[in-house]
């Protein structure tokens, strides 16, 4: 876990993550394993290496969190690139879960490293306060191919924003742990004998309640001409996954010119905001 803990999260929002990461600590499995790295202008680690989430270990944690106080300025690059270059041992793939209210300026060098380095491992990103910066949270969670969620448990009133309490957090740490750990179907890749081209061209994991979205576009290609299904690969429960799709199945669609423009306007400009947009092969 990756703490947000300078001068911006200060007041509330220091107090929603706390609440948020001690109902995630007490809920977390004791075969998996823990640590904390909290940042503000430096930042320090719980651990020197990650721990099983044992009694102990939960304690120290606990102890950890509730000491914790925001202040300084804000440099995330340092830790987030420490977690995801970190050499493990562990029985179990590394999920790394960044809480902060992304009060940053370098959002396309964060985006950047996390893109270049993130392997096979997976960044989840939990928005925080009550105005996060939505653009860095669900970019990150993209570029590091994990769930993204808002832990904020406030809502708006007539005399400002108003902090909901203590149910709210318990249900968003059951939500949390629930996604990041039921991955149902992994690596996920589409297999087909057509001349095609695919949006985005790296499939996320199916993750448990959270659907993922893709287009493709045939070039002069009539629907009568898929006479090879469109299939579906992966992992699901370690084991060999896959879905085929034939054109007897395909449904016709309005507005799909449109779609398909927006979702590649969308592609241009995600990878020039992480600086991978190859100008040599983009045309105006």
């Amino acid at each position: 876990i990756i703490s947000d803990v300078s001068g911006s999260m200060s007041g509330e929002s220091l107090r929603q993550m706390q609440s948020l990461l001690i109902d995630f600590i007490n809920q977390l499995p004791e075969h998996h394993y823990l640590n904390i790295i909290a940042f503000n202008d430096n930042h320090f680690k719980l651990f020197g290496k990650p721990k099983q989430a044992s009694v102990i270990t939960k304690m120290k944690a606990l102890k950890f969190v509730k000491n914790l106080e925001a202040e300084k300025g804000t440099m995330m690059l340092p830790p987030v690139y420490e977690a995801i270059l970190e050499k493990t041992d562990l029985p179990m793939k590394q999920q790394i879960v960044l809480m902060t209210d992304g009060d940053i300026g370098f959002e396309q060098d964060m985006m950047g490293v996390v893109h270049e380095h993130i392997g096979n491992k997976k960044l989840h990103v939990v928005g925080i306060g009550s105005a996060p910066n939505n653009f860095l949270v669900k970019n990150l969670a993209k570029v590091g191919r994990g769930a993204h969620l808002y832990g904020g448990g406030g809502r708006y009133t007539s005399e400002g924003y108003k902090y909901s309490g203590e149910e709210f957090n318990k249900k968003k740490a059951e939500d949390l742990l629930f996604k990041i750990n039921r991955p149902i179907i992994e690596n996920v890749r589409l297999t087909t004998l057509h001349k095609h081209e695919i949006l985005p061209k790296q499939f996320p994991d199916v993750l448990a309640n959270e659907p993922i979205t893709f287009f493709m576009k045939f070039p002069y290609t009539k629907l009568d001409d898929l006479t090879k299904p469109l299939t579906l690969k992966g992992n699901k429960n370690s084991r060999p996954w896959k879905f085929s799709i034939t054109k007897d199945q395909i449904q016709e669609g309005q507005f799909l010119d449109q779609l398909w423009a927006r979702e590649k306007v969308d592609s241009f400009s995600f990878l020039h905001a992480i600086g991978f947009l190859d100008y040599m092969n983009f045309e105006k």
